[in-house]
Order: structure tokens, then sequence, then C-alpha cells
């Protein structure tokens, strides 16, 4: 196994450390993953066709996929693999400018554990750039670039939860250190249902850190219907939803998060929301801390919500979320009236019991400017403590 190969994949996996947490909260941040260890090495591909996957590989290998472009409308498929690297340096899955022939040319994971996969470019797609079709635990997806694809990253098993970690959805799961440049929205989950008291597609520890967004107009860019820890940090966003002018959230979770250390610059919408439940009978505490965010087109730079549907007894229970240490400037650019910029819209009407806490905060230049004090619109935080706001 040559050496540099070894270096290379050990520095994508771990550039991203946890450090420097701010001592205002003390949030919990752990995803467990660890890459397997490479002990052999095969090659698979021929550089154009479509190409499956799959099969009893001994622990420890390298699998790596031929060089080249893969254009011809079916794409890559990893399904059934276990404590297995996938190396996709150079490997390009083109949708070729979304044409019949190369529109459905995606990723596709499919019941995967102990997995990383490296490397690699999907562009030019048409359908979901990268779709995920069944349970996976305990896998990294690192280095890998998205270019110009309509749509975003899709989960969907129709994986029914029934309170236990067998029947989760994803756990553990990571992408480090990608681009998405002009791409479409990403749904990572299902759904939750109060009438029939069932949460499908639950996804458990999940973490976003060390990425970059640019261009695109997704609206929300990263949609988690149903996530027990969220975990997104170190990220980058620049110039995303530029032409759109509704309501949105580039990042959406829906259940509990961490999100932290992130930097959002000239963009539409909200950069986080958190519509709150916490999955389980214990509530949990969401974090939005450390994060920069300057030059928003319209809104507040974070949102908090409760809904009734989400609450299942013996399921689901309130959540509440901490607003630490953010910097927040030029937020509503374009002067909207009517609904003004701020650290947050709080929809905390007591739904469900959460609450949330709005400590320390700077801000600058909001339209139209805070009356002294205030720091949110709609419902009052239950704790405001040492924000500041800069003339």
């Amino acid at each position: 196994m040559n050496f540099n190969l070894i270096l290379a994949i050990t520095l994508l996996i771990s550039a991203c450390s946890r450090s420097g947490e701010p001592a205002a909260s003390s949030p919990v941040v752990n995803t467990p993953i660890v890459a397997p260890p490479i002990t052999d090495t095969v090659y698979v591909g021929d550089g154009n066709s479509n190409l499956t996957i799959s099969g009893n590989y001994k622990p420890g290998t390298l699998i790596i996929v031929k060089p080249g472009t893969y254009n011809k409308g079916g794409g890559i498929t990893l399904e059934q693999l276990s404590n297995v690297t996938v190396q996709l340096t150079n490997v390009i899955l083109d949708g070729l400018s979304q044409t019949k022939d190369g529109f459905y040319n995606v990723l596709f994971l499919n019941k995967l554990n102990n997995v990383l996969v490296v490397g690699g470019t999907t562009q030019n797609n048409g359908y979901r750039m990268m779709y995920i079709s069944g349970q996976c635990k305990n896998v990294i997806f690192s280095g890998h670039n998205f270019v110009n694809n309509n749509e975003g990253v899709f989960f969907n098993a129709g994986i029914k939860w029934d309170g236990t970690d067998a029947t989760l959805g994803l756990q553990n799961f990571a992408i480090r250190n990608c681009s998405f440049i002009n791409c479409g929205n990403s749904i990572i989950g299902t759904s939750m249902d109060q009438a029939t008291s069932t949460v499908f597609d639950l996804v458990k520890n999940f973490e976003i850190s060390g990425c970059k967004w640019k261009g695109g107009n997704p609206g929300t860019a990263m949609y988690f219907p149903a996530v027990d820890s969220a975990m997104v940090f170190n990220n980058t966003i620049e110039n995303v939803n530029m032409n759109l002018t509704n309501d949105n959230r580039i990042f959406l979770f829906v259940g509990t998060a961490e999100f932290y250390n992130n930097t959002a610059n000239i963009y539409q919408g909200h950069v986080a929301g958190l519509w709150s439940v916490s999955f389980g009978t214990k509530p949990k505490t969401s974090h939005f801390y450390k994060n920069t965010c300057n030059g928003s087109l319209k809104y507040s730079a974070f949102e908090f919500q409760e809904f009734a549907i989400y609450k299942i007894p013996g399921k689901t229970t309130y959540g509440d979320l901490e607003v630490v240490g953010n910097t927040c400037t030029n937020l509503n650019t374009e002067r909207h009236t009517g609904f003004d910029a701020n650290f947050i819209d709080n929809y905390e009407y007591g739904i469900m019991g959460g609450k949330v806490s709005v400590k320390d905060n700077i801000g600058k230049n909001f339209f139209a400017a805070p009356a002294p004090g205030v720091f949110w619109n709609l419902a009052k935080p239950s704790v405001v403590s040492g924000n500041i706001y800069q003339q």
C-alpha cells in the first residue's frame, strides 16, 4: 500500500477537529466513526461504464475505482459493503448537462457498515446527486465535489423507528470536506406522523464538517425531517439562494442539532432553523454557537419553532435551544419591511415546552435597527443576556 495514499486518506478523515468549544455552553459533539484500517487493495471499474461495487470483500480492503468519466446514465452503486474503503480519486460521475444519456448518472449507497468513501466528483446531473436507499451505519463520505446538480442528497429507506438503534435509518454518518457548487436541495430522511405515532428513517449522529456551499438556489440546502443529533461545524456558505425571495432555512433540523463555527456570507434566508423535538423520553438541548452570519438579503440569522404534530407519546418530547456567541452583521440588506432581521425568529409558544436562550451574541447593521435590548422576533426567549448590538 502506497504510504502517500494512506497519509492522504488519513488527512481527509481527520481534518475537522472538535476543539475550541465555547465556555458559555457545553454541548456534546460526538460522531464515533473511524476509518477502517487498510490491509489489502483491489481495483474495479473501466473508467466509463456503470459500476456496482458489492459483495464480501475482506475487512480492510481498499477498493480503488479506475479514474475516468462515468457517463452512461446509471452511475456507481455501493451496496452491502462492510469494513472497507472506496477510493474515487479522479472519478467523475457526469450527467452530460442533464441530457437523457447522463441524467441519472449518480452515486447510490445502500446498506453500508464501517465504510469510508473518499474523493470523486458528481456533476451536471438532473437527478439526485447522491441517493441513499438503505440503512447505513458508521460511514464517512469525504472529499467529494458536487457541481451543477439539479437535486441534492436524498435518503429514503422507509424504515419505521421502533425506539431502538436497530431501526435507525442512518447512524454515525459523516460528510466531510465536500463541496456543493450550484446544487439543489438535499433531504436526509423521510417523515414523522403523529396520527399513526410513527417516525420513518430516523437519522442519529449525522455530521457535516469542513464543507463548502457556493451558488445555486436550493432554498433549504440541507433538510433533516427527523434527526437525533445533527453535528454541523466548520462549514462555509457563500452566495446561496440569491434568486429567491421566500422564507428559507439553508439548514433545517427537525429534531436536535449542534451547529457551530460555520460561516455564511451573502445569502438569502435563515442560516439555520430548528423545529425542535427530542427523540426518546429525555429532553435535549441544541446549540447554535460561534457562527458568523453576514449579508443576508432577508430574515433573521436563525429560527426556532415547535409543532404539535411532532409530539408522539413514548417516542418524542420537547427540546431546548441555546443561541450563543454568534456574530451577525448586515442582516436584511434588501431592507424588507414588515418582518425585522435579528438574531432569531423565535416561534416559542410552549406547544411542546421547549425554551430558547439567546446569550453573548454580537450584531451590527440590522434592518430595522432593534429596540434597545431586543434581539429576537415574536416570543421572548427564556434567557437573554450579554448580547451586544453595535451601531
